[in-house]
């Protein structure tokens, strides 16, 4: 707590929400396999794709 006071003090306003990240999409090349790697997620609703 001591950081958000910190924080606070600089002039910042610190909000909280249960889920704070949205839709994450990436790519992940793996060079050693030869292989591309896809994911996607939002809120726990995640989806994986190999090619």
């Amino acid at each position: 707590m001591v950081r958000n006071k910190l924080i606070k003090k600089m002039g910042y306003k610190l909000s909280f929400a249960e889920r704070t990240s949205g839709t994450i999409n990436a790519i992940y090349f793996d060079w050693k396999h030869n292989s591309l790697w896809g994911g996607s997620s939002n809120h726990g609703e995640d989806y994986g794709i190999g090619w």
